[in-house]
């Protein structure tokens, strides 16, 4: 079981994963995506450039602490001590909890956690969704403004987040 699974690889996701493995986390990343392609606009490129070579540096050294899963996910269910993901290759993964960060992409296989208007996921300022355990980060969420730095600040606040999480009592 990990610690944290997050789904999305774009800024928020891979400086979440980064900060998981840097703070000992065991972390799985599963992204549709691991080559870090679509990250930012123009202006952002040289931001996006580090972050993109500190993630491909994690994916070639793959620390005990984060793993990598190339594929889609399907379903996000909470059990009655961890949740569960299942994912379109039919894999399931367990994790204490779950940082969603899949872009603006609408995360349609998240049905637990409350959205607005725009079917983007409600979170408060520390990327925690209504469900202790899951946080959201970067564009998926209603407080999205489609910023690199934003959504690279998102990402580290939902690790951090996770990481107080992990630290209560179960």
């Amino acid at each position: 079981m990990y610690d944290v699974i997050i789904i999305g690889a774009g800024s928020a996701g891979m400086t979440a994963g980064i900060y998981a493995a840097k703070n000992k986390v065991k972390t799985l990343v599963i992204a549709k995506e691991l080559s870090a392609g679509k990250m930012a606009d123009d202006d952002m490129a040289g931001v996006a450039d580090k972050l993109k070579a500190g993630f491909l540096q994690c994916l070639k050294i793959k620390k005990e602490y984060l793993e990598f899963q190339e594929d889609e996910v399907l379903t996000l269910e909470k059990n009655v001590i961890s949740f569960s993901v299942e994912t379109k290759s039919g894999q399931n993964f367990y994790a204490k909890s779950v940082i969603i960060a899949s872009g603006e992409t609408r995360a349609g296989f998240d049905l637990l956690t409350y959205k607005d208007i725009t079917d983007r996921i409600k979170v408060d300022s520390s990327m925690r969704t209504n469900i202790p355990g899951i946080f959201a980060a970067g564009g998926v969420t209603a407080l999205s403004t489609n910023d690199t730095f934003v959504n690279i600040g998102e990402g580290a606040r939902a690790l951090l987040s996770a990481m107080d999480f992990l630290k209560q009592p179960a």
